[in-house]
């Protein structure tokens, strides 16, 4: 995983440390923990840690997952916390580069994406009907007289 110097110190330094998370914000803070449950799930959400901060098969992936600084990442810093990913295969070498992920300001995600991130999150805490409410509140935000709505509707 290729990082601009900050993400690098960030997320990828010390590399022991990095690949052998033992907490929550541990996780959070760690490129190879984040990758590998990628890897392993197809996405990450808030179960993800708990579910694989003590699982064998993510902790040995996370040995395998390395950071590096990122030249071409550094140059895009700080509009940007640009990145790139290189994985070698027995079938051979495959890498990318991303230069405004999703969740920058020229990259938003979409209001879809913004939901389902959304009601991962708050499923825990509030139903359906309220999770709605709040969404629903929180994306016309712009248009509201008052946030004081927005603040009840967040309350378990």
């Amino acid at each position: 995983m290729g990082l601009p110097e900050t993400g690098y110190k960030i997320i990828g330094q010390p590399q022991g440390a990095k690949t052998n998370p033992e907490s929550v914000v541990d996780g959070q803070f760690s490129m190879p923990f984040c990758a590998a449950v990628v890897l392993r799930e197809g996405a990450m959400g808030w179960d993800d840690y708990a579910k694989h901060l003590k699982d064998e098969d993510t902790r040995a992936l996370c040995q395998k997952i390395s950071t590096v600084h990122d030249a071409k990442a550094e140059a895009a810093y700080p509009v940007n916390m640009s990145g790139s990913v290189k994985i070698k295969t027995a079938f051979g070498e495959f890498s990318t580069f991303v230069e405004v992920p999703k969740g920058e300001p020229d990259n938003f995600m979409t209001t879809s994406e913004f939901r389902a991130k959304f009601d991962s999150l708050c499923a825990p805490y509030l139903d359906d009907v309220r999770r709605t409410r709040l969404a629903d509140a929180i994306l016309t935000l712009e248009e509201a007289n008052a946030v004081a709505s927005v603040f009840q509707l967040s309350q378990p």
